[in-house]
């Protein structure tokens, strides 16, 4: 919880897959819990399998946005455009592909050294 923790590529590795699993299952309480509310108790499968994807799509955009924001602040490593790039660039990898994308960048991130004040 840490995000001013300077990883190694295995830590790295590791904050990934973790924070993929965390976004993947917020994602899914998040969908049944809204779902039943939103669509009514009688949708079908297919609607709420519908429903799910884009909810937990919306959940991986924020939390990834949300990642590829805090990282570098705790770093502060925003003076850089190339950082300002990099959260761009996390925000468009989670909209094409999810969690699984969209943190490759916040997880890099992690690797880069704090700047002191």
């Amino acid at each position: 919880m840490d995000f001013s923790y300077n990883r190694n590529g295995k830590e790295a590795v590791g904050f990934y897959i973790a924070w993929v699993v965390v976004i993947g299952v917020l994602g899914a309480i998040t969908s049944a819990s809204l779902g039943p509310a939103v669509l009514g108790t009688s949708a079908g499968f297919g609607q709420g399998f519908d429903f799910g994807t884009k909810v937990g799509g919306i959940m991986a955009v924020l939390c990834t946005l949300f990642f590829a924001i805090k990282i570098p602040v705790s770093k502060r490593l925003f003076s850089d455009f190339k950082t300002i790039v990099f959260v761009l660039a996390s925000g468009v990898l989670a909209v094409l592909g999810g969690g699984f994308l969209g943190m490759l960048i916040p997880a890099y991130m992690t690797t880069r050294e704090k700047r002191s004040a």
